[in-house]
């Protein structure tokens, strides 16, 4: 019963790279995320992600799919060939290097769209988030609304500092 986002913010001055969880009584977690510590607009119609806060739209639409249920977001990544997924469908995303070379790999989100995947491609996509359940698990899926061509990103990988 307390604002965890004041002391979330407090303990992100005195550590940015901190990983903040907050437990109740009874064992669950909450990571003490709100609308209002995100970089980007929650209540925009279309909210614009920066290549440098993709890592973190990743982590907390991993956390909190429902956050992110119906909105619009605009962002750049690449449209990778899942040979599972049907006709229609592809993985958006960006390469991320967590560890060493030996681990890097697109982290994103399965689109419905029409875009061909290339993983050579780098697209500016504007798409709607859903939020889908599978296994028993929630994730957020995307629905590419309209996308272009553009240049690659600054930066090579993701990262995930100061997420």
């Amino acid at each position: 019963d307390f604002n965890k986002s004041y002391w979330r913010k407090q303990l992100r001055a005195l550590n940015p790279s901190a990983t903040i969880l907050f437990e109740a009584p009874d064992g669950t977690t909450d990571d003490g995320v709100t609308d209002e510590d995100l970089p980007y607009d929650m209540k925009a119609d279309v909210i614009e992600i920066a290549e440098d806060q993709f890592g973190l739209l990743y982590l907390d639409s991993m956390d909190h799919p429902e956050r992110y249920d119906g909105k619009t977001i605009h962002l750049v990544g690449q449209p990778f060939a899942q040979s599972q997924l049907p006709d229609g469908y592809f993985f958006f995303g960006r390469y991320a290097m967590t560890c060493c070379a030996n681990d890097i790999q697109p982290c994103g989100w399965v689109c419905q769209g029409v875009t061909a995947p290339n993983n050579k491609l780098f697209l500016d996509m504007t798409a709607r988030c859903h939020k889908v359940s599978q296994g028993g698990q929630s994730m957020m899926m995307l629905q590419e609304l309209h996308s272009k061509a553009c240049s690659p990103t600054k930066e090579q990988y993701v990262s995930f500092v100061n997420v």
